[in-house]
């Protein structure tokens, strides 16, 4: 994992909770970052069920999709 990455990681665990939700809140703006997160939180779902991890790409590629119960 990048340096960069995990400093930015580190910094946002001190966040209080109205500097985290400001944060939230612009990530969830950003078209492309909100895709992304709303895929990885179905991914995460799909594993749940189907008990095989599944990276973003190969869920973007359609090897792995989210069924709805």
């Amino acid at each position: 994992m990048s340096p960069k990455v995990l400093e930015f990681y580190e910094k946002t665990r001190s966040f209080n909770d109205e500097e985290l939700d400001e944060l939230m809140k612009l990530i969830l703006d950003d078209p492309r970052l909100s895709e992304d997160i709303l895929d990885l939180a179905l991914i995460k779902e799909a594993e749940t069920e189907g008990g095989e991890s599944v990276t973003l790409e190969e869920f973007r590629a359609g090897k792995r999709t989210y069924n709805v119960k």
